[in-house]
């Protein structure tokens, strides 16, 4: 063999083995390109993108975005533009939206149990209602809903705060009981705050939270109760001037999501959406604190009635009177008000 052919031949082995190495290069981007999936996630909300939580939902699909690293999607629809609580969480539960953002006593409708985190004028303090949410209790509900409803929670809903108080709007001045008496006020579709507030002496209606508005502006209610940093963001101030807190119930919002969706998601994703969860809570809770003295100024300037004036003990003894009746009628659980006020 000449020294050409020597050389030809130690080229063509080189250039082989480039090949080879090439087509194996391609192969390991085929790969990291297949296991890149992206994951489109879809959030019904009922709030206004303009409202503190709004925007808290909005932060954390940003920041989900962010630490999906490209492999997730996550898109808000706000304002019931997927429809109403009952359409959302039928959609939920079937998998056509991925995560609903509201107050987990909706969940209620799988477990009844549930609607005990929300009973009026029950919980002495948010530390007491944040014990309760982490509680064995609670926490053996929560698979319940699982289980039988297909749905799970990111983080807990004590985190992303909602409120940060509750208070009562309504069209005349309400301080006591005999205030409330008749009065025909806005409910969500939960049995629990129904039964409360007509024990209370109101005549409670139930309605979409986006048709509050037009209900308090035609007569249809004279008054609902809401979060205090949602008040000005749904103009109820607008057409019912007086707003008073109640501190009716401590709050948060649960991240209620589709457990298939959920389990199926790589782990570094469910990491991603739990860190984007956690900073977007913190993000609203401040956003909500700032906004809401804020808020009670703007409101106050322009014609509202704000105040703490309310006969909060009145409310509480009706409450208790009503609970441990429905302990014996076992629409609540045998013991829960103890266990409660043991914590």
């Amino acid at each position: 063999m000449t020294r050409n052919e020597v050389r030809s031949t130690s080229l063509g082995g080189r250039a082989r083995r480039l090949l080879v190495v090439l087509a194996v290069a391609l192969a390991a981007v085929g790969m990291s390109t297949a296991l890149a999936k992206t994951y489109t996630i879809r959030i019904a909300s009922k709030m206004a993108p303009s409202s503190p939580e709004g925007k808290g939902f909005q932060k954390f699909a940003d920041l989900a975005n962010k630490y999906g690293n490209g492999q997730l999607k996550v898109v808000v629809y706000p304002s019931e533009q997927l429809g109403n609580t009952e359409t959302t969480l039928e959609q939920l539960q079937a998998g056509t939206i991925d995560i609903y953002v509201e107050g987990g006593s909706y969940l209620a409708r799988y477990v009844p149990q549930m609607s005990v985190e929300s009973l009026p004028f029950l919980f002495k303090s948010r530390d007491q209602w944040v014990k309760f949410l982490h509680s064995p209790k609670f926490q053996g509900w929560l698979k319940e809903v699982a289980d039988k409803a297909n749905i799970v929670e990111i983080g807990s809903e004590a985190d992303f705060v909602r409120g940060p108080f509750r208070v009562l709007v309504t069209t005349k001045p309400v301080h006591t009981l005999a205030d409330i008496k008749g009065m025909q006020v806005r409910m969500p579709p939960i049995d629990a705050l129904v039964g409360f507030w007509k024990a209370a002496g109101a005549e409670p209606q139930v309605l979409a939270w986006t048709d509050t508005y037009q209900a308090l502006s035609r007569g249809t209610v004279q008054g609902v109760t809401s979060p205090m940093a949602l008040v000005q963001s749904m103009g109820f101030q607008e057409v019912a001037k007086y707003i008073v807190r109640t501190d009716e119930y401590p709050q948060g919002i649960a991240f209620m999501t589709n457990k298939h969706t959920w389990d199926s998601l790589p782990p570094n994703l469910q990491k991603a959406l739990e860190r984007a969860h956690t900073e977007a809570s913190a993000y609203a809770s401040k956003l909500m604190d700032d906004d809401v003295q804020k808020s009670i100024t703007e409101m106050e300037a322009k014609g509202a009635v704000y105040s703490t004036d309310f006969d909060y003990q009145a409310f509480h003894q009706v409450a208790l009177k009503l609970y441990k009746q429905w302990e014996k009628e076992g629409k609540l659980p045998a013991g829960i008000i103890d266990y409660i006020n043991s914590l």
